[in-house]
């Protein structure tokens, strides 16, 4: 296809760019700079970034539903509604401690009732992580979590199909997406099975790569970031193949979202490596992917925010 690949910002780099959220009713994209604490918020429009600091762990910011003003956002192991006028946060839940408070959050992504899903990483005594991460979801009655299902590494990207009959889950460390059956209505999942072993499939995945981020465009077709690969591919849910592979300059492609004004442009998060400085110069920078030609146009759907 015939695209373009530019990084929105020739100044901002990331450390670890994650969690991008579009919001159509701004148009303005929102992301974090995970380890290092920074939420953003980037104007196309005159191609300004702002960022503010919380100080501690940050995997995603997502817009409440009808104010304009607020956000929710992780922050290791709590859930916390953000003020971005004031810069001020109250705290509405924590994760269980079930795991000594080695067990943080990571990925989450709103579904179509506005509803909270997010995956957790449990750390070793050493930092190192381990296997025993899970997927809750968050009701707002009670203001708990509820685990879903469990037993997965490093818990990333998540997409539904556009009928909400079907949720996608990646576990980037066992390089494996789950697919479930999803009741919007209920919030429920059932039938646990693997979608896509990369293991499996060497012929169109590295060895070293893993997939991170999710998103998912208007034919249904998946589409992941593939960390360690420098690319994300675009994957046909029926078949299973990848149909379509679009390069990043930075090896540590994170996440990915669609957005502008007809969601027809891709936003890449990536992750700075300074073992790999001079190979990818551009690394931990937010890349925009456009498509040229409009008989090409692949486009996706709005973020849901969350209904607080």
């Amino acid at each position: 296809m015939n695209l373009t690949v530019e990084p929105i910002l020739t100044t901002d780099v990331s450390d670890l760019g994650e969690g991008p959220h579009w919001n159509d009713q701004n148009q303005q994209l929102y992301y974090v700079d995970a380890f290092a604490g920074y939420v953003h918020r980037y104007c196309p429009r005159l191609n300004s970034d702002v960022k503010i600091n919380l100080g501690d762990l940050v995997t995603i910011i997502i817009p409440i539903a009808n104010d304009t003003n607020h956000f929710l956002i992780s922050l290791r192991n709590k859930i916390i509604k953000f003020n971005w006028i004031r810069e001020t946060f109250d705290v509405i839940a924590e994760c269980a401690a079930e795991h000594n408070g080695k067990e943080r959050f990571n990925d989450g992504k709103i579904d179509a009732a506005g509803r909270l899903w997010i995956g957790t990483v449990l750390e070793g005594p050493d930092g190192v992580i381990k296997s025993g991460g899970s997927l809750y979801r968050f009701n707002v009655d009670n203001l708990k979590f509820i685990k879903m299902t469990e037993n997965f590494t490093i818990s990333n990207g998540m997409a539904w199909n556009h009928n909400n009959t079907l949720m996608y889950f990646n576990d980037s460390e066992d390089r494996k997406i789950w697919l479930f059956d999803f009741d919007l209505h209920k919030g429920t999942i059932n039938n646990r099975r693997i979608f896509l072993d990369l293991d499996k499939h060497s012929n169109s995945f590295k060895s070293d790569e893993y997939p991170d981020g999710m998103t998912i465009d208007s034919d249904d077709y998946i589409w992941t970031s593939m960390y360690n690969g420098g690319r994300i591919v675009r994957i046909d849910p029926q078949t299973r193949q990848v149909m379509m592979s679009i390069s990043i300059p930075a090896l540590r492609t994170t996440s990915l979202t669609f957005g502008g004004e007809n969601f027809n442009e891709i936003f890449v998060t990536t992750g700075a490596d300074t073992n790999e400085q001079e190979k990818y110069p551009m690394a931990g920078k937010i890349f925009k992917i456009k498509f040229k030609n409009n008989n090409e146009q692949i486009n996706g759907k709005k973020a849901f925010q969350f209904k607080f």
